[in-house]
């Protein structure tokens, strides 16, 4: 919301590519979809970025590919991304957050063998 209380100028936000995709069914997609039209039908805009990749197994040439998205964000802007995308690419996700109004829409959290299990203890909120 703004100081005057309608919706901000505009809503970025990073989806992965092909949400729309009959063919990859996800309900993380749906309920994506879902929410960012509700939002537009509230008089938000909403300016989706989707990122190529194999998420949540991104490799390094993804991540390259998301940080180039968040870099075309004007400064200062609000950023809904995806958990699905969030939680492979805390390196690029970390430096953004310095400039941008970052949320991470998290879905369901589920680390596997091998993945993170959660934040840094340092970025973690409390005593």
């Amino acid at each position: 919301m703004t100081a005057t209380g309608g919706p901000p100028a505009t809503l970025h936000v990073v989806v992965p590519e092909g949400i729309d995709d009959p063919t990859r069914p996800s309900g993380g997609n749906v309920y994506d979809r879902r929410l960012l039209d509700g939002l537009r039908t509230r008089g938000w805009r909403v300016r989706e970025h989707a990122v190529p990749g194999a998420w949540p197994r991104a490799d390094q040439r993804d991540r390259a590919r998301m940080a180039e998205v968040l870099g075309s964000v004007p400064d200062g802007s609000l950023l809904l991304v995806d958990g699905l995308v969030a939680a492979d690419a805390p390196e690029v996700l970390v430096p953004a957050a310095a400039r941008l109004r970052l949320v991470v829409l998290l879905h369901m959290p589920a680390p596997g063998p091998g993945r993170r299990r959660g934040l840094p203890r340092r970025a973690r909120p409390g005593p």
